[in-house]
């Protein structure tokens, strides 16, 4: 309180981080306020164009603290001179997309100030809100991978933040671009121009050593907000607490002519058989229907509500579709689908548009409603 309850620091919360949502004032929390004034003053201490790795937990707020990050760079001048003529938010998820376009637009309303390039956007049009010194841009990682090399060729000065620093849910695209930006925006070959924000909640040795800074020949994260902190805020749950583990059996029938096979390529070879199997999903669904309903869904006055993560996105559909035949009949839950794209599945073309009956912007807002209790995802 001796740091936040000051009259610049309050100043500067009603300026730069508070604003209405919905009817709601909302506040930062102390890590996401302190993040924004240790990077600020970080870039007004320092002449070159740095790299900064932000590791913060899941229930951090993440997405705030990188509206208002962006907007501070976006708004940040330094001896007299804009510091950051374009701040570009790569982000591996098209959902991730309108949750930070949404939130930049609560805190800063301004034409033209933000613009969310997705998929449907070409490479160009991101080229040219870059060269027409856009303040925000919101970019998929599949469109910002396009115009990366030739960033470096830009006079524009530019931050890039990149949302989830690690190989995520679009595992070796993002895993691909941090291993690019090592090589190409690393060290002696980093341009003049431009600085990267790396955000994680677990980075590997390889993110800490491009993003982080190096202490004592150890590098860690500029900034840290751990999982062990919102445990003890309460803002996440320690899963471990009520963890419970299956054991899967598997009875392999050997046939005469079968060889003799390097072991860890056959295990893998048997798990993906296994992984699709329809009798093996229908006993783990009548497991987890059967949990839910008896245990979880008398939870928070009735209103528990049931995560199912699944493998991959097949697995997310076939788990999904035996729940429903399960539930025909014993129970009234009305479950959703949540995934991005499309697959095929017994040369069936899958959406989740198409499987929920609903747009994917309207999911949040459906799944909030008391009679929607499950979610099938895919493991990210």
């Amino acid at each position: 309180w001796e740091e936040v309850l000051v009259k610049d620091n309050i100043i500067d919360l009603i300026k730069n981080f508070i604003f209405d949502d919905k009817g709601v004032m909302i506040f930062p929390r102390y890590h996401q306020m302190d993040l924004v004034h240790k990077v600020k003053s970080d870039i007004l201490k320092n002449s070159e164009y740095k790299n900064y790795l932000i590791q913060h937990s899941a229930g951090s707020g993440k997405t705030k603290s990188i509206a208002w990050l962006a907007y501070m760079l976006a708004s940040l001048y330094k001896n007299g001179s804009v510091r950051y003529e374009s701040v570009i938010i790569v982000t591996d998820r098209i959902v991730v997309d309108r949750q930070l376009h949404n939130e930049i637009n609560k805190i800063k309303h301004q034409e033209g100030f933000i613009k969310a390039l997705g998929d449907e956007n070409s490479s160009k049009e991101i080229k040219d809100a870059i060269k027409n010194s856009v303040k925000i841009i919101i970019s998929t990682i599949q469109k910002f991978s396009y115009i990366k090399d030739e960033l470096k060729n830009f006079d524009t000065k530019c931050a890039v933040i990149i949302d989830e620093a690690h190989s995520s849910t679009s595992g070796s695209n993002m895993e691909a671009l941090i291993d690019t930006l090592s090589a190409e925006f690393g060290e002696e070959n980093k341009p003049k121009n431009i600085s990267l924000f790396g955000f994680t909640a677990t980075p590997k040795k390889s993110t800490l050593q491009i993003f982080g800074k190096e202490i004592d020949g150890m590098f860690a994260p500029f900034h840290l907000y751990s999982m062990k902190q919102a445990i003890e805020e309460g803002y996440i749950l320690n899963v471990l607490d009520n963890y419970t583990t299956y054991n899967t059996l598997y009875n392999i029938v050997l046939n005469s002519s079968d060889k003799e096979v390097e072991q860890n390529q056959a295990k893998r070879k048997i798990r993906d058989i296994i992984k699709h199997n329809t009798d093996i999903i229908k006993s783990r669904v009548a497991v987890i229907a059967e949990h839910f309903a008896n245990i979880g869904s008398d939870m928070l006055n009735s209103k528990a509500k049931a995560m199912v993560v699944c493998e991959d996105i097949e697995s997310v559909i076939r788990y999904y579709q035996a729940f429903c035949e399960y539930c025909v009949g014993r129970y009234d839950f009305k479950p959703l689908i949540a995934f991005s794209g499309q697959k095929e599945v017994d040369k069936v073309e899958y959406s989740e548009s198409g499987i929920n009956g609903i747009s994917e912007a309207s999911l949040p807002s459906e799944f909030n409603k008391d009679e929607r209790r499950v979610l099938f995802v895919a493991n990210k």
